[in-house]
């Protein structure tokens, strides 16, 4: 095509549809990345637990444009880079997963056989070493907490007095504890059998609420989960926050109160209060899609198109 200005003649390349078809498979392969830097950056929820979640999705993702030749070299590249960082993944990271109750273990087998490609030997160890290292936090942690752990018991038991209930009430709660599992059944084996929550079903889900509530229930296994839930898995949070910090206190504010720094950052945040809660609306759309892509895994982009190889 041409076009003609001032008596000047310009070739211009006009988009078809098979160069369209490539821009949409580079946006799509590009927005996992934006979607996981997003989760992983965030401050105003668990993170966590949803590393291995993320990486799994990434590793999907290429893996089904490894059906195009025409990406087969960047992606192949992109997979080494991924491997060569997250080749091996720390083992608390597997933990965080597994004290999400909508994960868990049966999550973590399903998700190791997309990373390690289905290597059962890999994925075996993987698993022993993460089982390994729960019971070890639990001991650590059991040993540590213990007269937190005992005044929790205490409480328990107190605030549920016979006496405040109905005798119906105290039926059901003395065939509930009879019924219950043995006492030196540890707080991970009661945990463990539990049945996993559905993501469909609890998009409002508060992992940390969740735990806060099951203290009584999981008075060791608590403690772990609060500790692992709220450390943020990036420091780009904690760097912004000091960012924020000197923008406000520079050279020429220095003489601000400490309420005046606080009001300002504050106001600052509160005036992001929409953004975050389109995000976290945009994050119960991901747990959606994470779970559609883990159905069709490698059947989404080669039903979506012809092959891209035989276009000219």
């Amino acid at each position: 095509m041409q076009l003609s200005n001032n008596n000047i003649d310009v070739d211009v390349d006009v988009l078809n549809d098979y160069d369209l078809h490539i821009a949409d498979l580079l946006r799509d392969l590009f927005e996992i990345f934006d979607t996981s830097t997003n989760i992983f950056c965030s401050v105003y929820y668990s993170t966590s637990h949803r590393v291995i979640m993320q990486i799994t999705s990434i590793y999907m993702v290429l893996q089904n444009y490894l059906s195009y030749e025409i990406f087969n070299n960047t992606i192949f590249a992109m997979i080494e880079k991924i491997k060569k960082y997250w080749g091996e993944i720390p083992l608390i990271y597997y933990i965080g997963l597994i004290v999400d109750l909508k994960l868990k273990f049966d999550a973590l087998d399903e998700w190791l056989q997309v990373i390690y490609n289905e290597d059962q030997i890999k994925i075996e160890e993987i698993k022993n070493k993460v089982n390994s290292l729960l019971y070890i936090l639990y001991n650590i942690y059991k040993e540590k907490y213990a007269n937190n752990i005992n005044l929790i018991k205490s409480s328990s038991t107190t605030s549920s007095s016979s006496f405040y209930k109905s005798p119906l009430e105290m039926f059901k709660s003395r065939k509930k504890t009879t019924t219950s599992s043995p006492n030196n059944t540890t707080d991970i084996n009661r945990y463990l059998s539990v049945e996993t929550i559905p993501f469909e079903d609890n998009e409002d889900f508060d992992i940390l609420e969740w735990w806060k509530k099951q203290k009584i229930k999981y008075p060791v296994l608590s403690i772990i989960a609060r500790d692992l839930l709220t450390v943020p898995v990036s420091i780009v949070a904690s760097e912004a926050a000091f960012s924020a910090g000197g923008r406000v206190v520079s050279k020429k504010r220095c003489n601000l109160s400490p309420q005046a720094i606080e009001a300002v950052i504050c106001l600052k945040d509160w005036s992001l209060a929409d953004k975050r809660l389109y995000d976290h609306v945009r994050e119960a759309e991901l747990v959606a899609d994470t779970e559609n892509l883990k159905i069709s895994r490698y059947k989404w982009i080669k039903d979506s198109s012809p092959s891209l190889e035989n276009n000219d």
